[in-house]
C-alpha cells in the first residue's frame, strides 16, 4: 500500500512538472482540426504559451489556385489552410486552462491593469516563422437563428511577403504541398500580452452567448 501512495504521489508530481495542456476539437468533428494549447517552462527559452494545429490542405487544383492568389497578394477570406471553429461548449475549459496557468506559473503574468487603457478587439493575429494564425470572434446568426451565437475561429494564413519573389517563392511551395518547417502542423508561440488578450476575447464571446441565452 505505502509503495501504491508513493507511485501515485510521483505521478502527480510529474504531472505538475511536466508541460500542462489541453485539445479543443472542432464543431465538425474532423480530427484533423483539433488544436492544441500547452504551456512549456523551458530553461533556455523560458515560460511559453502555445498553440498547435494541424495544415489541412486542399488537393492541387485548389492549391494552385490559391497560391496564385498569394502570389498576387490577394488574402483569402478564412486562410489558406483548413480552419477550426472552436465548440462554444469548450469556452469556459480554454478560459480555466488560461487561468490556471495565470495562478500556478509565475512567469505568466495574466492580469489585466485595470487603469491601463486597453482596446477590445475581437481578432488576434500570431506569427510563426512561416504562417499567420488569426483568432476571429465573429457572430453567426445562421447557427442558431434565435440567439446570436459568438463563434470563436481559428484561421492559418501563409505568411505575408512584401517582396513579390519572396512571395512566388513562397507560394510556389505551397502549390506543390509544402505547409512549414514543422511538416503537417504548425506551432505558434502566443507571448504575455496576446494571453491575455485570447483570455478577453473568449470571456467577451462566453458572456455574449449566455446573454443572448437569457433573454429567451
Amino acid at each position: 500500500m505505502e509503495n501504491e501512495k508513493s507511485y501515485e504521489e510521483f505521478i502527480e508530481r510529474e504531472r505538475n512538472r511536466l508541460s500542462p495542456e489541453e485539445f479543443f476539437g472542432c464543431e465538425c468533428h474532423s480530427f484533423e482540426h483539433v488544436i492544441r494549447l500547452a504551456y512549456s517552462n523551458d530553461e533556455v527559452e523560458g515560460d511559453e504559451i502555445y498553440l498547435d494545429k494541424c495544415l489541412v490542405t486542399n488537393g492541387f487544383l485548389e492549391r494552385l489556385k490559391d497560391g496564385l492568389k498569394y502570389i498576387f497578394n490577394i488574402e483569402r477570406l478564412y486562410g489558406d489552410f483548413d480552419s477550426t471553429t472552436i465548440k462554444y461548449t469548450d469556452y469556459d475549459r480554454m478560459i480555466s486552462f488560461l487561468k490556471k496557468i495565470r495562478e500556478t506559473h509565475s512567469g505568466y503574468n495574466l492580469h489585466f491593469d485595470d487603469s491601463s487603457s486597453y482596446e477590445f478587439k475581437r481578432t488576434l493575429s500570431v506569427d510563426s516563422c512561416d504562417n499567420t494564425m488569426r483568432i476571429v470572434a465573429s457572430v453567426v446568426s445562421d447557427k442558431m437563428p434565435w440567439m446570436n451565437i459568438q463563434d470563436i475561429n481559428v484561421f492559418i494564413f501563409l505568411k505575408r511577403k512584401k517582396s513579390f519573389f519572396k512571395r512566388f517563392w513562397k507560394g510556389i511551395r505551397y502549390i506543390f504541398g509544402y505547409e512549414c518547417n514543422y511538416g503537417l502542423s504548425d506551432e505558434f508561440i502566443i507571448k504575455e500580452n496576446e494571453a491575455k488578450h485570447l483570455i478577453k476575447i473568449i470571456e467577451n464571446a462566453a458572456a455574449n452567448n449566455k446573454k443572448h441565452w437569457e433573454k429567451l
